[in-house]
């Protein structure tokens, strides 16, 4: 029950689309395979965001930011897989996302790979991706 909790936070507020986007899958609803695809690639693509190929991307992210500059800020977004696992498209869910933002997330996930969805998994996934704070410089004596 917990790791469907976990998971269902990393589906976001909607869940997953139906074909065509016409409807959305609440994550209470649904299947297991899914939601446990759903927060494996919430904890793959987090780790590329917070990694170093992620610094570009960040440093976006930071500029556009409000609030405190020590905390995590969390994206919601939404991607797309091929039957192979391949990242094929990659959005902001807000679409006023600023255009260097989402030009910055294609760029790191676009052509990414992770392991093969399960069959029939209706896509985009709506993922919540937790972003590290900004690091600040150790003050120098």
């Amino acid at each position: 029950m917990i790791g469907r909790r976990l998971a269902a936070l990393a589906l976001g507020l909607t869940g997953l689309a139906a074909p065509g986007g016409a409807r959305t899958i609440p994550a209470e609803q649904a299947p297991a395979d899914w939601l446990a695809y759903a927060h494996q690639a919430t904890t793959t693509i987090t780790g590329w965001i917070n990694g170093q190929e992620g610094l570009d991307l960040r440093a976006t992210i930071d500029t556009g930011a409000a609030g405190p500059a020590d905390a995590q800020t969390t994206l919601i977004v939404m991607v797309w897989v091929d039957r192979h696992g391949a990242l094929t498209r990659a959005e902001f869910a807000n679409p006023a996302s600023p255009p260097a933002m989402a030009a910055g997330l294609q760029k790191l996930l676009v052509g990414r790979q992770l392991t093969p969805p399960p069959r029939k998994m209706r896509l985009p996934m709506r993922l919540a991706l937790g972003i590290a704070p900004k690091q600040t410089p150790a003050a120098t004596i």
